[in-house]
């Protein structure tokens, strides 16, 4: 593996402690990361996991400042109707952009750690192979400030949670960590969405980090948007640890960003966990999507369902990486994987990789991957019910990708992003198409 020279002249590390206050324990946390991180660089195609997304490739022409000075004006943010907003900037959290429920304890990492110092260093100090995963320790040397939300037992949030991660206009191209942490108490319920959004008109790299434990019956939906921002890259790694009855359903809507990196993992730790990882990309441009998945079934009598579906174009580029593990001696298991694609263009490309390692008997596992074209016998029975081939085409297109939006729970959330899905569809493919 190369040194982090290049690496050095690609982000610049800050020299002050982050969260603002002399805590040994975090600077201590920083330090060791930032160590394994400045032997390793960015990780590069001698990483498995990495092997379509090179970053030493990707980002070899930027230059990030990791600090940056907060906008004197504040920018406008684009929010989805029916939700609580929690808004970071710049950074760090922004109050002034933001509307959280009141009795319930979601607020900044920063505010966390000021309130319950050792009950948040302890998530923090959780072990992380830095080896393995060099984002991660880019994050926890970094990291500027992030999310707790921490929802009692039986408690039911009565709007999603809106997290932005809003980007002002900057001299040069920057990099912001966030670390984030989300506890949900036996039978508790919550809705989140999540997106990136930019006002400008530099690059910015986003690296986040969140955790999510779920206790006995306690149910999440977590949805992670990427708008179609040409300047923005999102470097994502979502962990849950799932107990007895508990539900985690994920949903990823990707409209081609510069650079989308989603690393979705679940460990279902005891019986009757289950876990729903769904997703829909529509990749134009040069825009690089990729989704590695993994799912742990770490007990008996656990259940795992995944599909994605992307539609590609131009000189997009795709990867999907399933992976399910079924632990030895672990019995009545049904994980089922699948990922289906639409290459609408020569130059286009999807790497597909599922995997099934399995070292147990009692199993039902399955998984599947198809890559291919419109079909022409359906465009064909289109114009011969009297319908042009141009909206034939946008018919296609867009069934095969808004029947992945059924998964949503959330009817506000659903409808939210299915006009998104719907003008993305319109403002490319129907002037392509012209």
């Amino acid at each position: 593996m190369h040194s982090l020279m290049d690496s050095q002249q690609s982000i610049i590390k800050p020299e002050l402690p982050l969260f603002g206050e002399n805590l040994s324990e975090i600077n201590a946390l920083r330090s060791e990361a930032w160590k394994s991180f400045f032997i390793q660089g960015w990780p590069d195609r001698k990483y498995e996991n990495w092997k379509y997304t090179d970053l030493s490739k990707l980002f070899k022409h930027y230059q990030f400042k990791a600090l940056h000075k907060k906008p004197a004006k504040l920018p406008s943010v684009q929010t989805c109707p029916g939700t609580y907003q929690l808004v970071m900037l710049d950074g760090e959290f922004c109050p002034e952009l933001s509307l959280l429920p009141q009795n319930i304890e979601i607020m900044s990492l920063k505010e966390a750690l000021r309130d319950n110092t050792q009950e948040v260093l302890n998530y923090l100090e959780v072990s992380i192979n830095y080896k393995e995963q060099p984002m991660l320790a880019l994050n926890q040397a970094l990291m500027s400030d992030g999310i707790w939300i921490n929802i009692p037992a039986q408690k039911v949030l009565d709007k999603p949670l809106q997290i932005i991660y809003m980007h002002s206009e900057q001299r040069e191209p920057v990099a912001v960590n966030y670390r984030n942490i989300i506890k949900l108490g036996a039978g508790s319920r919550l809705n989140i969405i999540e997106e990136p959004q930019s006002q400008g008109r530099l690059h910015v790299l986003l690296n986040t980090y969140t955790q999510v434990f779920l206790e006995k019956e306690a149910k999440i939906e977590f949805i992670g948007l990427q708008r179609d921002l040409a300047l923005v890259s999102h470097i994502s790694n979502l962990s849950i640890e799932q107990k007895q009855l508990s539900h985690a359903r994920l949903f990823n809507l990707a409209l081609g960003c510069n650079l989308g990196r989603y690393d979705l993992q679940s460990y279902l730790l005891e019986p009757e966990a289950e876990c729903d990882m769904n997703g829909a990309y529509i990749l134009t441009r040069s825009a690089h999507t990729d989704f590695h998945t993994r799912v742990d079934h770490l007990s008996s009598h656990t259940y795992s369902r995944e599909i994605f579906k992307g539609v590609l174009d131009e000189k997009a580029r795709g990867v999907f990486n399933g992976k399910v593990v079924v632990h030895p001696k672990i019995k009545a298991v049904d994980a089922r994987q699948a990922n289906h694609n639409l290459l609408l263009a020569n130059s286009a490309e999807i790497d597909c990789k599922p995997e099934l390692e399995i070292y147990s008997d009692d199993v039902k596992c399955s998984h599947g991957a198809t890559v291919g074209q419109l079909d022409e016998q359906a465009l064909f029975y289109c114009q011969s019910r009297g319908i042009d081939l141009q909206t034939a085409r946008l018919m296609l297109i867009q069934a095969f990708v808004l029947e992945m939006l059924e998964h949503i729970s959330n009817d506000l959330l659903k409808l939210y992003l299915q006009n998104l899905t719907e003008l993305k569809i319109q403002q490319h493919f129907a002037k392509e198409l012209l």
